[in-house]
């Protein structure tokens, strides 16, 4: 399936002068969830989700508990996300081509600034004083999961981030599943990220390991017609894989108009099957500097972009702070599954409950950056 069809999403074209948050407050202002219990995080991951078409997904602000028990309050706001979209795979040649390649990191220290290893915590919460826990149902996208904090959903256990899709119904959702992200606590500008992880296959999960920005620096008012709106401050999909694709792990670098400087059949995103995606660790990263990004699986190139001599921000907008995303959402718009083969929902049952694992995660920072 050609992901250029797919329509793009113009949220902001009522009021092109306003930001994005600035318009969601003012729709979703009255959406407050109360949220209990003490959340749970980790990263090194479990995917089986693919993605590349444009929609929206709902972004999550909300107040640190200030105790062990304290029950935080968020507010619910869509910000537009990705939508996995099963696209034509690049030629078995350009594939081996790619799994040749290695990537140098002597751009990078060779120190991580900042990690999360959960081999050395014990087993229960995650750190929330480097991590969110998101809760609450979802906004957009069609996923049909509620997102919660409790041990079953979100945990560290055994030297492992655990982040679970099951069968469990809340507020009128019949799955539940974990989502945690770094908003506040650490943002990403440059340097290179690396998030060791294992991922689910099975049909109707879709997790992925994302950057979205924090600040949205760049206004839509100067956007070309047609471009998607959203996608004026860049996104990066580190790794994102669908269990109807299972085992294509996708990496992205949106922007709201498709950058040329590239020489990848896809242009602005490619992906490499790994047949143990859900059995083994692989070392999913993204390396970053201010005129190149490069997305690698153990290493090895996945996906390479430049930035091309007179491109601008709505090719290039990846000159600002992001921060980390890692969620294992059940079905979606496009990763609804089967629904023939395992109705009404289209999840196949005895896939789950699906974990996504994670062992760590690292960022090293640019070099003289």
């Amino acid at each position: 399936m050609n992901i250029d069809k797919f329509p793009e999403i113009d949220q902001r074209r009522q009021s092109p002068d306003l930001s994005m948050l600035e318009i969601i407050r003012s729709k979703f202002k009255d959406r407050l969830i109360k949220v209990g219990g003490a959340g749970i995080l980790a990263m090194t991951l479990t995917l089986n989700t693919s993605c590349a078409a444009e929609e929206i997904k709902p972004e999550i602000t909300y107040s640190t508990p200030s105790g062990p028990s304290a029950s935080p309050t968020i507010e619910t706001t869509p910000t537009i996300e990705r939508t996995p979209t099963p696209s034509a795979q690049p030629s078995e040649d350009v594939l081996q081509k790619i799994e040749t390649q290695t990537y140098p990191d002597s751009r990078f220290e060779s120190t991580a600034s900042w990690s999360d290893d959960f081999s050395t915590e014990k087993n229960g919460p995650i750190n929330s004083d480097k991590w969110n826990t998101v809760t609450g149902p979802p906004i957009a996208n069609g996923e049909i999961q509620y997102y919660t904090n409790d041990p079953s959903n979100v945990r560290i256990e055994n030297g492992l981030l655990t982040l679970q899709a099951q069968k469990q119904s809340i507020d009128g959702l019949n799955y539940t599943s974990g989502r945690i992200d770094t908003l506040g606590k650490q943002d990403f500008e440059y340097g290179k990220l690396e998030i060791t992880a294992k991922l689910p296959a099975g049909v109707g999960t879709w997790p992925a390991i994302w950057l979205a920005p924090t600040k949205s620096v760049y206004s839509t008012s100067n956007i070309p017609a047609g471009a998607n709106p959203y996608y004026a401050n860049g996104e990066l999909d580190i790794a994102e894989t669908s269990g109807v694709e299972a085992h294509v792990i996708y990496c992205i670098a949106h922007s709201a108009v498709k950058p040329t400087n590239n020489t990848y059949p896809n242009k602005y995103y490619s992906t490499l099957k790994l047949p143990d995606s859900d059995k083994t660790f692989h070392t999913y990263g993204v390396s970053w500097t201010p005129d190149e990004i490069t997305f690698t699986i153990d290493n090895q190139v996945c996906y390479k972009t430049k930035k091309g001599p007179t491109d601008d921000f709505t090719k290039w907008p990846y000159n600002q702070p992001y921060h980390l995303i890692i969620n294992q959402a059940v079905g979606g718009t496009y990763f609804t599954g089967d629904k023939k083969k395992y109705p009404p929902d289209g999840i196949d049952l005895s896939a789950l409950p699906s974990q996504m694992q994670i062992k760590d995660v690292k960022y090293f920072k640019l070099i003289n950056s």
